[in-house]
């Protein structure tokens, strides 16, 4: 048997090897207004699907708190792709950079981005959330990893994955949607329930739940000179072909870095 110690009660209780964080949630009883999302074993970030064989320091946390709220992102913005390729096959999202108190993304897809595209993600993002979907991680090496995602012409990825060092890497997916994060995601889509996504300067913006009363969505703040900042940056990034950290890495390996 385990001992866990929980520092949000502040006792300590013993389970059996093997018992994942979601188990031990239901046996330690403290007050949380808002839903339990992640947990820090031994002060690293793991999600609720997390399974401990030592004894360990438990926090579990909501989506108030900078852990929480990124493992809660991170799969809003899963769902949000793959409901992008469950409609239009072979487009391109990217999740570009935070803004309006929201995700700017640009979908790249033919025909562009407009009010009915719009329409569509949001019914198909509801759709993937009331069937609760689980998401689901996988753990292979490094050359498997990169076939999967080379398959399906994620570059990015690969560019990323080739400099990462790990002979292991994991990978997550939705029903048969597959993507790679760097972090944690919920246990399943039924978590998510504040929401919302609208046309935005071309683009998507990915609205999410303020962080200080995540029942409600974040305010809306337009910020159009901050907006021009990130579209010059992307501009010179693009010119000097660093998109994302992955091509970063490789230049620098090839000593490039100065």
């Amino acid at each position: 048997m385990l001992q866990i110690f929980c520092k949000n009660t502040g006792t300590s209780k013993s389970f059996p090897e093997g018992s994942s964080l979601l188990e031990m949630l239901s046996e330690f009883e403290f007050e949380h207004p808002y839903p339990i999302v992640s947990a820090k074993v031994n002060n690293v970030s793991q999600g609720l699907k997390f399974r401990v064989y030592n004894n360990k320091e438990v926090e579990f946390l909501d989506v108030t708190s900078y852990s929480g709220r990124r493992v809660y992102t991170r799969s809003l913005c899963f769902v949000l792709y793959k409901a992008a390729t469950d409609l239009f096959p072979g487009c391109k999202l990217y999740i570009e950079h935070p803004i309006s108190n929201g995700y700017y993304c640009v979908l790249q897809k033919e025909g562009g981005v407009s009010d009915a595209a719009i329409e569509a993600l949001c019914s198909r993002m509801q759709e993937i959330i009331d069937k609760d979907i689980p998401f689901r991680r996988g753990e292979v090496q490094t050359d498997e990893a990169l076939r999967i995602f080379r398959e399906r012409g994620f570059d990015d990825k690969v560019r990323l994955i080739e400099t990462c060092g790990q002979v292991y890497v994991d990978y997550y997916t939705l029903g048969d949607t597959v993507d790679y994060f760097y972090g944690r995601l919920l246990p399943s889509a039924g978590y998510i329930k504040v929401w919302d996504i609208v046309l935005y300067h071309g683009g998507i913006l990915l609205q999410v739940s303020d962080r200080y009363n995540p029942d409600v969505l974040a305010p809306y703040v337009d910020q159009p000179k901050t907006f021009e900042v990130f579209s010059e940056d992307f501009k010179w990034n693009r010119i000097m072909n660093l998109r994302n950290a992955g091509d970063v890495n490789h230049v620098c390996l090839e000593g490039g870095a100065s």
